[in-house]
């Protein structure tokens, strides 16, 4: 049955993902709590969805939902605040940070991260939004967050097109979802995280390049 506060939002066991991030969210002091509404959808695959969220208090802004079709491991959660925090500590202004996670009554988790405005990248050189060799320089730059990122025990997990967004008006690339792939797969080591995250950059630069 879909929730009356967020009817676009895709949950399971009767408990809406929005609603569980809203609470996840809500402060310890008496300040006003988080009041989020689904805006519209953003992409949908066989793993998950995604969503553009709009907070209407205590201040308005945009921020990003994505829900996963699988059950995550025991620890999701407790790795996902380790993740944020660990992430805040590194104030890395090219990674998307993580907000909140919910996990629904049937284990579906859904997280809560800042929106960042752009296009992922392969659709943005198709579209003219930047040409493939500005945006191969974009994304081989994101080499130096990665490896900073891999000192400090933390990998991305999922670098795909998808996951690297670029905009008109700036030469920095985005790196969106972070480390949220990699936590659902614990038995992954970090040094193979981290060699797929190397691997994966590369092979997007020289995609890029061979104009795929």
């Amino acid at each position: 049955m879909a929730c009356e506060k967020h009817p676009l939002a895709i949950g399971r066991g009767g408990l809406c993902p929005v609603c569980l991030l809203e609470e996840a969210l809500r402060p310890d002091t008496e300040a006003p709590a988080r009041r989020l509404t689904v805006h519209l959808p953003l992409s949908q695959t066989p793993s998950g969805s995604v969503f553009l969220v709009r907070q209407e208090a205590p201040s308005k802004g945009l921020l990003r939902l994505k829900t996963w079709y699988r059950t995550p491991p025991a620890n999701y959660c407790h790795g996902f605040h380790d993740l944020r925090l660990r992430l805040m500590d590194a104030a890395e202004t090219a990674i998307a940070a993580p907000l909140a996670v919910s996990v629904d009554a049937v284990g579906w988790p859904s997280v809560l991260t800042e929106f960042r405005r752009g296009v992922p990248v392969f659709e943005a050189v198709a579209s003219g939004v930047v040409t493939a060799g500005a945006a191969a320089d974009r994304v081989g730059a994101l080499r130096e967050v990665l490896h900073r990122a891999h000192t400090r025990g933390l990998a991305h997990g999922a670098i795909v097109s998808g996951n690297v967004i670029v905009r008109s008006d700036t030469t920095a690339a985005v790196l969106v979802d972070f480390g949220l792939s990699a936590l659902l797969r614990p038995q992954s080591s970090l040094a193979a995280l981290a060699s797929a995250d190397d691997i994966a950059l590369d092979a997007l630069v020289e995609a890029l390049l061979r104009g795929v």
